[in-house]
């Protein structure tokens, strides 16, 4: 179901009659909402509790969401399905193991920025394509943050052809680490507490600096851009028949609130990344800028991923193709705002 846009409308106002015995007539009574949130991304506590604060206040009250405790190993949907809440906060990247379409909506290396991703949703026919990926399981998708662009990699080797990449440890999952993998790289699996002490000691090469969180001076070498994640969505999602069950009003309150979670994240992350580069720049870390050579490399290894991802699904595939023909379509513009270009 395609959102649905909330069509203004003005209130009546009241008007007490002076002199008359009859007590004056109390506004109607509204019937509250109670729903549930589980939360997939303790990273992201504040801001999802940010998010039910803006449902409650938009709705005044029609709406109320619980924001249950974090949970970062959710079994999507097994938990609605149980009817143990409504909605989920968190993003795609932790179930395009089950749902193989859902990759196209994550974090994805030389992929569309969260300016683009945003056209695409809303007017390149990304949004239908999004609802078809989680219909199957009864699932309604909405656009509910993002963080941006991933700063880039802790590095203590130099990277100055691909062939570096040959035996580099790297802590990085998802596609792009599947794209260094293909590169040489070897894959270190840790918890990210574990990053900053591995680096140090040398058990790990590199890393991707995902957040401005992350930016902590615990590497000789950072080197940008973060092409593994152009833009990181968060995305929200509504239990199908409760999000079918709820009247135009809240369908377009949620919505508004959504929109407006998204817009203070990216503005948040933008001020947050301009503090943490200056941070490192007095560090003594060395912001370096990946070769060109070594970013073609990994793009072709990507774009090599993402196509036979296409090809698991004819779903898959027409989220790539819709993906890559919206780039397309964009690169004229691109093109003209590149200074180099």
């Amino acid at each position: 179901m395609k959102r649905r846009q909330l069509l203004g409308g003005a209130g009546l106002t009241a008007i007490a009659l002076v002199g008359c015995d009859e007590p004056a007539s109390q506004p109607p009574q509204t019937t509250s909402l109670h729903w549930r949130m589980l939360n997939a991304r303790p990273d992201l506590e504040a801001a999802a509790r940010r998010l039910v604060e803006r449902i409650a206040t938009l709705s005044d009250g029609r709406l109320i969401v619980e924001l249950l405790p974090s949970e970062p190993q959710l079994e999507i949907p097994a938990q609605l399905a149980h009817g143990q809440a409504q909605l989920i906060y968190g993003g795609a990247r932790h179930w395009h193991e089950r749902i193989s379409a859902a990759a196209f909506f994550e974090a994805q290396p030389f992929g569309l920025t969260a300016l683009e991703m945003a056209a695409w949703l809303n007017q390149g026919g990304g949004q239908a394509l999004w609802e078809q990926t989680w219909a199957a399981v009864g699932l309604q998708p909405l656009l509910a943050g993002n963080q941006g662009p991933a700063m880039g990699i802790w590095c203590n080797r130099a990277i100055d052809h691909p062939d570096a990449l040959q035996g580099l440890k790297i802590h990085l999952p998802g596609l792009a680490g599947a794209a260094l993998i293909r590169l040489g790289a070897v894959p270190v699996e840790l918890r990210a507490d574990e990053i900053p002490a591995a680096l140090r000691l040398g058990a790990l090469d590199a890393a991707g600096v995902m957040q401005t969180t992350d930016a902590l001076p615990v590497a000789r070498y950072c080197y940008q851009p973060g092409w593994q994640a152009p833009q990181q969505p968060v995305e929200l999602l509504i239990d199908q028949q409760a999000w079918n069950g709820l009247p135009p009003l809240l369908q377009a309150i949620l919505d508004t609130a959504t929109r407006a979670a998204t817009q203070d994240m990216l503005g948040e992350q933008l001020y947050q990344a301009a503090l943490a580069q200056e941070k490192l720049r007095r560090s003594g870390t060395e912001l370096r800028r990946f070769p060109q050579a070594v970013l073609a490399a990994l793009q072709l290894e990507t774009e090599k991923l993402l196509g036979e991802l296409a090809q698991h699904a004819e779903l898959n595939g027409r989220i790539w193709a819709s993906q890559k023909a919206f780039q397309a379509q964009l690169a004229p513009l691109q093109a003209l705002a590149d200074p180099d270009g």
